[in-house]
């Protein structure tokens, strides 16, 4: 460093030691950054564990009993085609189509366990699919 104290003007400096130096000073400021961050990162899961300190799983979540599952209800094929029958009638009437243009290619159950935002999204899609 004793030659940038010499030199008034950095335009006296050769061109391959300027690019050297300013190399330098690149590397070296990217160190700098990147030690700090990691600095950082470890600071933070230290604050993190302090303040937040690791919970000991309980023994009351072994002794819970596990949900039963409840057989699928197995739908008879008169059941099967009344449910379609009802369905192109259903969209018939909102639509104000004739039941004959109308095709059910499939159908599934939609639960009401569903959050909100999902059912509006497969509200959104079915009419999307329909008109």
């Amino acid at each position: 460093m004793k030659e940038f104290a010499a030199l008034q003007d950095m335009s006296q400096m050769p061109v391959m030691e300027r690019l050297i130096n300013a190399l330098i000073v690149t590397a070296l400021g990217m160190g700098i950054t990147f030690i700090v961050l990691i600095l950082l990162l470890y600071a933070i899961k230290a604050m993190s564990r302090l303040l937040n300190p690791v919970k000991a799983p309980t023994d009351l979540v072994k002794d819970q009993p596990q949900a039963k599952k409840e057989p699928l209800q197995v739908v008879s094929q008169d059941d099967e085609e009344e449910l379609v029958a009802i369905l192109i009638a259903a969209i018939a009437a909102s639509s104000g189509q004739s039941q004959d243009q109308i095709k059910i290619r499939g159908y599934r159950e939609v639960g009401n366990n569903i959050p909100l935002w999902s059912q509006a999204g497969v509200l959104e899609t079915m009419n999307r699919e329909i008109y």
